[in-house]
């Protein structure tokens, strides 16, 4: 478990020896992270199977390098670049695909076939979507219990079916939970932090509920791209910094914070366009951090002190 080392192979006595083929097998394991190229890069003759873990991807220093690395696997990944295809997926297929090696060949129907469902890169196969959707629904459930849903004031018929069923959750066609938009539903209490591991969730609306949020383990939601919670009952926002970069908007406007200030942690998010946090009591100056949020297009902080 946990991820593979930058200096996995540091020590190896055959780094830079183009005639040394190494076969280095770590799949099936439940290794996580991204794949470096600081790790594989001095190995021009490899056949590196990383199929099967938990990887968010390659990076892009490695995928960069894929054509100085067209020995690997006997040559495939130069065979896969020949033939049009993505040298980085003949290394390792990224999220939201599969092949039964994990990783992509020159073969006929040997590209990484697209599979909402397969979260991890590295994917050999593409679950199913099954009735009750089982981790998802798990984690709905929990939500349902945790926010005193039998006294919502809407009416809804959570837990009683397929999660893509329940009122005010969005999926997509391979039926993965993308949405959950319970604006005004009545949830009182703390959202449970296991929402960030709904694997395909993009966007989230806890608005106008009397509810806090916490934001450890936000880093899984490797999709999310929308955050909002206005008029609720968020009190901080620890962890943030950690929103994985395809987060594009943050609104927690009419909130309960504890803290006076505006918290520095939002300035860690460089990739927002769109900032609101108007209404929330902050006072003192704005701080120059906010300088390193280059592509925010929207900025609101009216009506704070």
């Amino acid at each position: 478990t946990g991820e593979i080392p930058d200096d996995f192979m540091e020590d190896s006595v055959y780094k830079g020896l183009d005639d040394q083929l190494m076969d280095i097998n770590l799949s099936y394991n439940k290794f996580t992270g991204v794949i470096h190229s600081s790790t594989f890069k001095e190995f021009s003759n490899m056949k590196l199977d990383l199929a099967n873990n938990e990887f968010e991807k390659a990076s892009s220093f490695l995928c960069d390098m894929t054509d100085e690395l067209t020995d690997w696997w006997d040559g495939e990944v130069g065979k896969v670049i020949d033939g049009g295809g993505n040298g980085c997926d003949a290394i390792l297929c990224p999220p939201g695909t599969y092949n039964t090696l994990g990783r992509a060949t020159s073969e006929d129907d040997g590209e990484c076939v697209e599979c909402e469902s397969a979260t991890f890169a590295g994917a050999v196969t593409c679950p199913e979507a099954t009735e009750d959707n089982s981790r998802e629904k798990e984690i709905l459930d929990g939500l349902y219990i945790a926010t005193a849903g039998d006294q919502w004031s809407k009416v809804v018929n959570w837990t009683e079916t397929n999660v893509c069923s329940y009122e005010g959750i969005v999926c997509s066609d391979g039926g993965a939970v993308t949405e959950i938009n319970v604006t005004s539903f009545g949830l009182k209490g703390e959202i449970p932090a296991d929402i960030w591991e709904l694997p395909s969730l993009r966007k989230v609306d806890f608005s106008s509920n009397v509810v806090d949020l916490s934001f450890e383990g936000i880093e899984k939601a490797t999709k999310l791209k929308e955050l909002i919670m206005s008029d609720a009952d968020l009190t901080n926002v620890t962890g943030i910094e950690k929103a994985p970069p395809s987060l594009v908007r943050l609104e927690i406007q009419r909130n309960s914070f504890k803290e006076k200030e505006i918290p520095v942690e939002l300035f860690s998010l460089v990739t927002l366009k769109s900032l609101l946090i108007g209404f929330n009591g902050f006072s003192g100056s704005l701080a120059t951090d906010i300088g390193k949020m280059t592509e925010l297009e929207e900025f609101r902080a009216s009506n704070n002190d």
